[in-house]
């Protein structure tokens, strides 16, 4: 009788664990994304770095920004090309071997800056090119399936991100690449969507990797336990993809949702002292495409949000196509065309200090999180 109870107690006790891991609750900010909080909320002072036009570095558009502490990393997917800038935007070098030799790569499709080396993440080919900062090639990795994005973990390991759109039927995987293995496959999906949406997920912040994907209103984080809830986000008023919805093929699912009133992708995410700093894009049906910037008190839970691009705010004018948020601010270019013009409307005398003619490269632009 004694044993029989024992293995009852035991039963609801695993029963109780089960339904307990079942039912965890996370915590949800509701965001309203029809505040107009103010600008100075968010952003105390801006640096502008005009990057230096050559014959060679001819910039057509910049996909993303790598920077580190002495060097700016600019990829450009449509000429395959990764310039290279020191911190004062002067040209140093660049990677531009596209082509089928050894050392060569048909496409970009994402890189990383690593201890010394810049690793280029080529889809078409299935593998990780490995070049020095002189821009002379290293070696290759073979990766074992097509990946869309990645991001280096330490001197060995890298997270690769298939966007559900490979045979592995694994979102992620931990990679080594000095054994060229997979230590880990992380979040399985069904079916191969064959159709990348062509971003990446993964977010550096606070000594964490968070990783955020298309129409998710869900933080999520990344470690040796998978990948994990870390927080939830309501947009009012915003219509939000059902879950029988995301299991339709990529393609009819952006049919169906692309003139909906609904959260795009959260494309910068950033951690510090308690305040979690959002940067996401926004369906408007008045306007089309926004991004908008929320900044949430975790502890206090109150947040405020702003919605860019409606207008030029004085305070930050230069305040355009925000690619992601790096060390405490978000990282964006503008224009020369459009930063001349803003330039003699609010007499900031740049072209006078710069030189800058309408048919330079970008200006590099950073907005330090107040």
């Amino acid at each position: 009788m004694k044993v029989l109870l024992y293995i009852i107690l035991i039963f609801l006790t695993i029963c109780s664990c089960s339904n307990n891991r079942k039912s965890k609750v996370y915590e949800v900010f509701a965001v309203d994304t029809k505040r107009c909080d103010a600008i100075t909320d968010f952003f105390d002072e801006y640096i502008i770095i005009p990057l230096e036009t050559t014959e060679d570095n001819i910039i057509g558009n910049i996909d993303k920004i790598s920077i580190t502490d002495e060097y700016m990393y600019i990829l450009d997917k449509q000429q395959a090309m990764i310039f290279v800038f020191d911190k004062a935007g002067r040209y140093i070098n660049k990677i531009a071997h596209q082509g089928r030799a050894l050392g060569e790569y048909q496409s970009i499709s994402d890189f990383a800056v690593s201890c010394s080396y810049l690793y280029c993440l080529s889809r078409i080919n299935k593998k990780i090119f490995v070049y020095d900062f002189n821009a002379a090639f290293v070696r290759s990795c073979n990766l074992n399936d097509w990946y869309s994005s990645f991001c280096v973990v330490n001197d060995s390991l890298m997270y690769l991100f298939s966007d559900e759109n490979n045979e592995q039927y694994f979102n992620y995987v931990l990679y080594n690449y000095n054994t060229q293995q997979i230590i880990k496959k992380i979040d399985p999906f069904e079916h191969n969507q064959n159709y990348s949406l062509g971003y990446s997920p993964f977010h550096f912040t606070n000594d964490k990797i968070f990783v955020t994907e298309q129409y998710d209103e869900t933080l999520y984080l990344l470690d040796d336990n998978g990948k994990q809830t870390f927080c939830l986000f309501d947009f009012k008023p915003l219509k939000k993809v059902a879950p029988s919805e995301k299991k339709m093929p990529r393609e009819k699912l952006y049919d169906k949702i692309r003139n909906m009133e609904m959260l795009r992708n959260i494309k910068g995410v950033d951690l510090s002292d308690s305040v979690l700093t959002l940067g996401y894009s926004v369906y408007c049906n008045d306007v089309g495409i926004r991004d908008f910037v929320t900044r949430i008190n975790l502890s206090t839970r109150q947040n405020k949000t702003i919605r860019l691009n409606d207008s030029v705010f004085p305070e930050f004018p230069f305040l355009f196509n925000i690619l992601g948020f790096q060390n405490g601010q978000s990282v964006s270019y503008i224009p020369a065309a459009l930063a001349i013009e803003l330039d003699e409307r609010y007499g900031l005398h740049l072209c006078d200090k710069y030189k800058m003619n309408e048919s330079d490269n970008p200006l590099i632009v950073l907005h330090k999180f107040k």
